[in-house]
């Protein structure tokens, strides 16, 4: 099952489960979600919100379903 949690900019997917690598998408600038964006090109206010993004994912228990946050403090960043 896939899941995912989005802002209005970000989406990130948990399509990996047991492993630490997820897909991470700037959805406002890439909307076919074909070029991930690379951890190592994050910057500092990206890394957060993917963190943000994994806490939602990490928080929900059903799986197969999508998320969108509802979390003030992500809607405000986008």
């Amino acid at each position: 099952a896939r899941r995912w949690a989005q802002t209005t900019t970000y989406k990130l997917y948990d399509t990996f489960p047991g492993r630490t690598q997820r897909l991470f998408y700037k959805i406002d600038e890439d909307e076919d979600e074909k070029n991930p964006l690379a951890d190592a090109l994050l910057s500092p206010e990206e890394k957060k919100i993917k963190l943000q993004l994994l806490d939602v994912l990490n928080g929900y228990v059903a799986e197969g379903l999508p998320l969108i946050s509802l979390n003030p403090s992500l809607s405000k960043i986008a």
